[in-house]
């Protein structure tokens, strides 16, 4: 399944055509959480969006997709930010066409998901709770009262 791309959230199925417009959250989780794989990627990556000054970071379809228990593949900037949030225990960076598709044979061949365990862990670790106490724990380090 993928969002066709003429921005209207409309998805298409390479099984069953298309499958509808998915234009709200509680619409687009629900069918994220059906899916076994997501692939993602960092918008500046491979020369999709520049932000400017190498700027890249991680969308929120990386933390859905754990928290939805989706495999994920994918292409992003290995960055301090990538190391900081641990990335790539829960998303593979896929190199070329042959990896990825041994990484699909992989995962959809699975009678389990073999990184439950993982994908909690990187959802707990990434919550907004979590980070808003490092943001604390930080300004307080350079002398900012919060």
């Amino acid at each position: 399944v993928y969002q066709t791309q003429d921005g209207s959230l409309t998805y298409e199925s390479t099984v069953h055509g298309n499958i509808g417009r998915f234009d709200t959250r509680g619409t687009f989780m629900s069918i994220l959480s059906r899916a076994r794989i997501s692939l993602v990627s960092s918008p500046a990556f491979d020369d999709g969006r520049d932000f400017g000054e190498g700027f890249d970071f991680f969308t929120p379809r990386f933390f859905e997709s754990a928290a939805m228990g989706c495999y994920m593949l994918g292409r992003y900037s290995m960055n301090q930010e990538a190391e900081k949030l641990k990335i790539a225990s829960v998303c593979p960076f896929v190199e070329n066409q042959m990896q990825l598709e041994n990484l699909l044979k992989e995962r959809l061949q699975a009678t389990s998901f073999f990184q439950e365990e993982v994908c909690r862990k990187f959802v707990e670790e990434n919550r907004t709770s979590k980070r808003a106490e490092a943001l604390k724990g930080y300004l307080s380090a350079q002398g900012i009262e919060v």
